[in-house]
């Protein structure tokens, strides 16, 4: 059995792997977010679900929406981890691997925004932790278009890397040697992040981190050039948590395939007061792609305050829904979302809160009748 487990960490990611086969009970980690001072999401699922060990942890890409609360990760499991896996960062992670952490830190002192500096911190943690318990010779660095990632754990799952392309880590070094104060929050660093590929039971699922538009573009043109295999996958975990700017046609016919038959789920990790966005979900309900949100997104009614706003709005029912909202801006939606498939190809797909969708059609009773 293989399941996916998707949590709800607002805008941000963090997904365990769980397997459990012949050789045993196997868990995976892939990227986390969390509030300052309080315990990641992962740490807590990850101890409910039994974990003693884990097989892997990776860190898609340097965004903090992707790697807050990895330290506690690192901290808990320290001895019982693997492998750690790493978007590709060259000499980052090589000879040059604390001259350039000392320059990451230089960028952080030189921050006015005191939450991106607590946040770079932390990063910063995170690679002395990374090199104290692996060394950063043995830091696995992902990269695509295709290349196998052996795991220990999970030895009859196939595990690939789609993306990104090598060469992007180019920029990103230069820029941690210039000096750059924006690397902290610039949205270039997403062309270095990790899109994943699992199969099982000839069931693909890919984990499209944040990976980028001219990322998709690059690999779709490379499945003709260089006769890659489609991916036709099953169920993805939709890029850059449902943004129209990475969640392109071609995102789509990498990810999913127009070819491929079948049910096809899309599995949104976002927050929902500006991500995903609407014609994101439009695209999949045109394509038959069933999406499952973690958060509810404006269209489907989320803010409560602008609603509580309405000068028409009985007090009693306003009073009602206050006391019944998790956050005035963002709602639950489907809350931690786990796609298992089972060990007979068989799948399914849990969630913590049973809120119908529009986009899946389960609205239409609610539709005039003509």
């Amino acid at each position: 059995m293989l399941r996916f487990h998707v949590l709800n960490v607002g805008q941000g990611d963090s997904i365990i792997v769980e397997h459990i086969g012949s050789d045993g009970h196997s868990f995976g980690l892939i990227d986390s977010n969390a509030e300052r001072g309080t315990p990641p999401k992962a740490l807590t699922k990850l101890v409910e679900l039994g974990a003693k060990q884990l097989s892997f942890i990776c860190m898609t890409h340097p965004h903090r929406d992707h790697y807050r609360g990895l330290h506690a990760v690192l901290k808990y499991f320290s001895g019982g981890i693997d492998q750690f896996f790493s978007f590709p960062a060259g000499e980052f992670f090589g000879q040059k691997a604390r001259q350039l952490a000392g320059r990451y830190r230089e960028l952080a002192n030189s921050q006015d925004d005191q939450s991106v500096a607590s946040d770079a911190y932390e990063f910063i943690r995170i690679l002395m932790e990374m090199d104290d318990q692996f060394g950063f010779a043995n830091i696995v660095q992902l990269s695509g278009p295709y290349n196998e990632v052996p795991v220990v754990g999970f030895d009859d799952v196939e595990i690939f890397s789609a993306l990104p392309y090598l060469f992007y880590k180019d920029a990103y070094l230069r820029r941690v040697r210039d000096g750059d104060p924006s690397i902290f929050e610039s949205e270039k660093e997403n062309d270095l992040s990790v899109v994943l590929v699992f199969r099982y039971k000839d069931i693909n699922v890919l984990l499209g981190g944040d990976a980028t538009a001219k990322n998709w573009t690059r690999r779709l043109g490379h499945e003709v050039t260089r006769n890659l295999t489609k991916i036709d996958s099953t169920a993805v975990k939709l890029p850059h948590h449902g943004s129209k700017h990475d969640c392109t046609d071609d995102a789509f016919e990498v990810a999913f395939s127009s070819e491929a038959d079948g049910m096809k789920y899309a599995l949104i990790s976002a927050n929902g007061v500006k991500l995903p966005d609407h014609e994101v979900l439009q695209s999949l309900e045109a394509r038959g792609i069933r999406p499952y949100c973690t958060n509810l997104h404006p269209a489907c009614g989320n803010n409560i305050q602008l609603l509580l706003q309405k000068s028409d709005l009985d007090p009693v029912l306003a009073s009602y829904i206050n006391q019944l909202s998790v956050d005035a801006v963002s709602q639950p939606c489907q809350g931690d979302i786990t796609f298992t498939i089972k060990s007979d190809g068989t799948q399914q797909i849990d969630r913590e809160y049973q809120v119908p969708c529009g986009f899946r059609g389960e609205l239409e009773m609610f539709s005039s009748s003509s």
